[in-house]
C-alpha cells in the first residue's frame, strides 16, 4: 500500500457514495455517534467500501461496474432501490473497523478487475472507524435510495493520532432505475 505523509498506510478503495441528500441524512447518524462518545470514533465519509484496491480504477471500469451494481440492486425484490439494515462492520488489514449500517445490496464479483486486492465481504454504509470492533452502537432511521455512484477513494492516517483524511475521486454513477416488468 502506499505511504502516507503522517507514514502510515494509505489505503485505496472502490466504494459506493449515495446521493447528497442521503449522505446529508446519514451524516446526522455519524454526528450523533460522535456526541455520544464512542470509544475511539473517527469519522468516514458517507461511503460504502466495495474492494481494497492496488491502484485506481479506471473510468471506464467505474462506468462498466455501476452498470453491473444497477442490474444487482434489482435482486431479491429491491426494484433498484438499496436500504440500510443492522449495523455490522468489516476489518482493515490494520486492525481498524469500519462500521454502519449494512446495505441491502450484494456487490457483484470482480474478477476482472486488475487492481483488486480484496473484495469486502459485505457493503456497509460506513459511519465511522473505530479502533477495533465497536460496541455495537444503535442503528440510524432506515435508508432507502437509488441514486447511487462508484468512486475510487483514498484513506490516509494523519501523523496525529487516530485521525484519517480522504479523497473521493470523479463520481460514476449508477444507470438510472427502469420500471416494467423485467425490472421489478
Amino acid at each position: 500500500m502506499p505511504q502516507s505523509p503522517g507514514g502510515g498506510a494509505a489505503y485505496r478503495f472502490l466504494a459506493l457514495v449515495p446521493h447528497a441528500n442521503t449522505r446529508a441524512e446519514f451524516g446526522k447518524y455519524g454526528r450523533r455517534l460522535f456526541r455520544e462518545g464512542a470509544a475511539g470514533f473517527c469519522s468516514f465519509p458517507a461511503a460504502a467500501p466495495v474492494a481494497l484496491l492496488s491502484a485506481p480504477a479506471s473510468g471506464s471500469e467505474l462506468k462498466r461496474l455501476a452498470a453491473l451494481f444497477r442490474l444487482q440492486s434489482y435482486k431479491n425484490g429491491g426494484g433498484g432501490r438499496i436500504c440500510s439494515g443492522r449495523i455490522s462492520s468489516v476489518r482493515l488489514p490494520d486492525g481498524m473497523t469500519l462500521a454502519g449500517p449494512l446495505l441491502s445490496l450484494e456487490a457483484p464479483s470482480l474478477p476482472d478487475l486488475p487492481a483488486l486486492v480484496e473484495r469486502f465481504p459485505r457493503l456497509i454504509l460506513c459511519a465511522g472507524i473505530f479502533p477495533s470492533a465497536p460496541d455495537t452502537p444503535p442503528p440510524p432511521e432506515p435508508l432507502r435510495f437509488s441514486a447511487a455512484a462508484l468512486v475510487n477513494m483514498v484513506l490516509r492516517p494523519l501523523r496525529y493520532g487516530q485521525s484519517y483524511e480522504w479523497t473521493l475521486g470523479e463520481a460514476h454513477w449508477l444507470p438510472p432505475v427502469r420500471r416494467g416488468p423485467d425490472f421489478g
